[in-house]
């Protein structure tokens, strides 16, 4: 049978949708459950539905989707060891599915000594994984991926991985050994999720997810360091990480998440994450190589013991299109907002529409930032960098002591953006239109001014 498949592309923040016919089997259904039924192989009803979710992930087949009823799943007694015990392996392009979409029902516990998921793929396909509706919570991995680990095969060459709806908290990852071998030589990655070697085609998409409490530990490594308490993506392909909640994450770098190589992250929040390392930074991210892009997103309150309380950037560029960058702070050298850290003309920072004040002492620490360019954003100091359009005046927030970053009545950052590809059409975090139906302008920052007193949402 041919279907047309429907997916995301991105490409230097546009977003496109991408059409394509694929050959594809009709898939099968496999069910898991706790509500004291007989589980019966291959567990294809609900009656006979297996009773650990490792059994049903064992007997579906590519492209099929394994439901799991509400409970709390842990160690099976037929557990695979993939760097560590997981609650669950996956080694096929499958989905797996909480059955009524409420990840708070649906738990998957490490009880504090093994992996969520790994999903490790060893061949090379189109595919995708997906992981749907789940808590992954009190779980612990040596090297990589705390909760989950997204782990290629060298060989592979193109495959998705994909996270939605999903709670990802209290999972710690930390350096160490697992059969005497390590599986991550440069550290402790990705205390909620791990994304580990090349993944080709498009990556990784992390949409709708809370990613909270999580660690990256060096532990009784010094000379080795964690990175990405949240999460930590690396290798080829894109990633593209929409409205989630990243908070109160640690790590040594990149205490709410880190990414090595090209990402865009639209309707995200950053706050209370903490990198705690003296030669390294990002509390709120830290970014590495690449191209990242932010769109409506919001860091506020995160913290670093060296540069980069917000967000720190390493040999790459940063395009950050209205956003908002407060209250965060940095204990070395400035930056509390913004670190970077450049080493050719080609990389450097872009910024239009954004909202950088109020931070706990200099705004950015710029190392050889020749190529960094400001439009239309309100900025407690220029630092002498190019630009046009740009305010140096307090941008009013509603009530930042309550953490409302949201522009008051007076703000002069109320119809001072300017319209371009990343605003046409778009809705900022209260998910309200971009473009004002007055004025036909938008605001600087991650919020739109309410002026008519209504209702927004709280995340």
């Amino acid at each position: 049978m041919k279907i047309v498949r429907l997916s995301l592309v991105t490409k230097l923040g546009h977003i496109f949708l991408a059409v394509f016919a694929i050959n594809y089997v009709q898939a099968a259904d496999f069910y898991v459950a706790q509500n004291g039924q007989s589980p019966n192989h291959p567990y294809t009803t609900w009656m006979k539905a297996a009773s650990n979710i490792q059994d049903a992930v064992n007997a579906a087949g590519t492209n099929d989707t394994v439901w799991v009823g509400s409970g709390r799943y842990t160690v099976p007694t037929n557990s695979v060891n993939h760097v560590g015990t997981n609650v669950v392996y996956i080694n096929k392009p499958i989905i797996l599915r909480s059955s009524n979409g409420a990840p708070d029902s649906t738990v998957i516990d490490g009880e504090g000594n093994n992996r969520g998921i790994a999903v490790v793929h060893t061949v090379s396909t189109s595919n995708r994984f997906v992981i749907n509706g789940f808590t992954v919570s009190n779980c612990y991995a040596t090297n990589h991926g705390g909760g989950i680990t997204f782990a290629a095969h060298l060989t592979d060459s193109a495959w998705t991985g994909e996270v939605y709806n999903c709670i990802i908290s209290d999972n710690t990852v930390a350096w160490g050994t697992n059969s005497g071998t390590h599986s991550e030589e440069y550290g402790a990655r990705g205390g909620g999720i791990g994304v580990n070697r090349t993944i080709a085609g498009f990556g990784v998409i992390i949409s709708n997810c809370i990613i909270r409490a999580n660690r990256a530990l060096s532990l009784s490594a010094p000379a080795y360091t964690g990175s990405g308490g949240g999460f930590y993506l690396r290798g080829a392909g894109q990633r593209l990480i929409i409205s989630c909640t990243i908070e109160s994450n640690i790590s040594d770098s990149g205490g709410g998440g880190t990414v090595a190589k090209n990402a865009t992250m639209q309707n995200c929040i950053f706050r209370n994450n903490n990198a705690t390392s003296l030669e390294t930074g990002g509390g709120g991210l830290y970014l590495n190589t690449g191209i990242h892009v932010l769109q409506n997103c919001l860091f506020y309150n995160n913290a670093s013991a060296y540069r980069g309380g917000g967000i720190f950037e390493v040999y790459g560029k940063i395009e950050i299109y209205n956003s908002t960058v407060a209250s965060n702070r940095a204990a070395a050298d400035g930056g509390s907002a913004i670190g970077l850290r450049f080493v050719n003309q080609g990389a450097g920072l872009r910024m239009a529409n954004a909202i950088i004040y109020s931070n706990a002492n200099d705004n950015f620490y710029m190392d050889l930032s020749t190529n960094s360019f400001f439009t239309n954003s309100c900025l407690s100091s220029t630092n002498g960098l190019l630009g046009t359009g740009n305010l140096t005046n307090n941008p009013v927030f509603t009530d930042c002591a309550r953490n409302n970053y949201r522009p008051s009545r007076g703000s002069p950052c109320i119809n001072s953006g300017i319209t371009r590809f990343w605003t046409g059409g778009g809705y900022d975090l209260d998910n309200r239109s971009r473009v004002d139906h007055f004025s036909g302008m938008i605001d600087m920052g991650c919020y739109e001014y309410n002026p008519r007193g209504l209702m927004f949402k709280v995340r």
